[in-house]
């Protein structure tokens, strides 16, 4: 991980609890989606995520929403 992403990463990390990297969930319907950073919002309680990384590898079905 280069520095901006580092800084990025603990920058999140100071707004979350229980902040983990690069976590791939699976949806009921078998759709897997892969963050770069996940938490608790530590004002809200909300789950909040974060794409961070500057390049994804993507899979021939990729599509963007």
């Amino acid at each position: 991980m280069d520095g901006r992403l580092k800084a990025e990463m603990s920058e999140f990390d100071r707004n979350v609890n229980n902040a983990a990297e690069k976590i791939t969930i699976k949806t009921r319907q078998g759709t897997k989606i892969r963050v770069d950073a996940i938490g608790i919002d530590k004002s809200t309680g909300n789950v909040i995520y974060r794409g961070i990384s500057d390049t994804t590898n993507k899979s021939r079905n990729y599509k963007a929403y």
